[in-house]
């Protein structure tokens, strides 16, 4: 969670890469996991962000199981 607050969080780097916002949402029952909605602008290039290995290698720093990322987008 701490990777998604404060003035250097992530969503930072989200926005340079397409995101035009990014909220952040836990579980209340106190489990470490994290949701969030990106709303993005050019899905390739957050796409991208993501496959990058830089990323792949700071989320898992952050403690992310990148198995369990999921990526949807809204149907129309």
């Amino acid at each position: 969670l701490a990777a998604w607050t404060g003035p250097d969080s992530r969503k930072g780097l989200f926005r340079q890469h397409g995101a035009n916002d990014v909220r952040v949402f836990t579980d209340p029952n106190g489990s470490a996991t994290v949701g969030l909605v990106v709303e993005v602008e050019d899905l390739n290039a957050l796409m991208a962000l993501m496959a990058s290995p830089e990323t792949m290698a700071a989320a898992r720093e952050d403690g992310v199981v990148v198995e369990s990322i999921q990526m949807l987008h809204e149907v129309q």
